[in-house]
């Protein structure tokens, strides 16, 4: 699965609407299967709590702790929600377990 990494407004505006947004920065890491597609899927199912405004490169990083494991495909992405920091964690956690 390829990343998409298109960024656009999730709440287009009128004009005449004033609506409180909060900018969040998200690290994203898989270590197991498709760790690029596992990657693809969380962005995707972020994108319905919050407009993705940029995406960083890939980086594969050592596991720290517990070393026999698969690396890590690391990535960052910003955005913005109108979600509050609690409800987001709620949905972010739901995307890890899925």
């Amino acid at each position: 699965m390829s990343l998409d990494t298109t960024v656009s407004p999730l709440f287009p505006l009128n004009g005449n609407t004033s609506i409180a947004t909060h900018t969040v920065y998200l690290a994203l890491g898989s270590n197991l299967g498709d760790r690029r597609g596992n990657l693809a899927a969380a962005l995707q199912q972020l994108r319905d709590y919050m407009a993705i405004t940029a995406i960083s490169s890939l980086y594969e990083t050592e596991p720290v702790g517990y070393l026999d494991q698969p690396l890590f495909l690391n990535m960052v992405c910003s955005g913005k929600t109108r979600l509050s920091a609690q409800e987001l964690l709620k949905h972010t956690q739901e995307i890890e377990l899925a």
